[in-house]
């Protein structure tokens, strides 16, 4: 496997840390997938970064829709995996990446990263379940900024 190789019909198995898909190629390879993915969809990935046990892949298109996620109502129109085609113009911001995904499901499946992220502890640690807001739309306020240095 190389970089840009296309992998076909790939499963996500569950979401890691970060919000990561997590899958494996026929022959046991773990694929990390970034782009917002759902357990149980099947994708189509290229390979941004091949490593020794594990590649790294972005999504080009989603083939299959786990029915028991698909259930929420998409109302961003910058929402990357919408079946109306996106304009040129538009890029999609991941903010909005489970918004197929009924709100429940989302606390569960965040629930379910924490939980995983501790796994390799040894020994069990008791989650307490996520705290559902009142508010579950139009309430995302996170800011990114890159710094570095300027030369005038």
């Amino acid at each position: 496997m190389k970089k840009n190789d296309i992998l076909q019909n790939i499963l996500i198995e569950k979401i890691g840390y970060e919000g990561v898909g997590l899958g494996h190629m026929p022959d046991g390879k773990k694929l990390i997938v970034k782009g917002g993915v759902l357990p149980g969809m099947v994708c189509n990935l290229r390979v941004v970064r091949n490593r020794k046990d594990y590649a790294e892949c972005h999504v080009l298109d989603i083939v299959s829709v786990d029915k028991q996620y698909a259930t929420g109502e998409i109302k961003c129109p910058h929402y990357l995996y919408s079946k109306e085609p996106m304009p040129a113009h538009k890029s999609g911001c991941g903010g909005c990446k489970w918004q197929m995904v009924a709100y429940d499901q989302q606390l569960t499946i965040k629930h379910d990263i924490v939980k995983d992220s501790f796994r390799h502890l040894g020994k069990e640690i008791h989650i307490l379940p996520v705290l559902a807001s009142p508010e579950i739309r139009g309430y995302r306020n996170k800011i990114e900024y890159s710094f570095g240095k300027f030369v005038s």
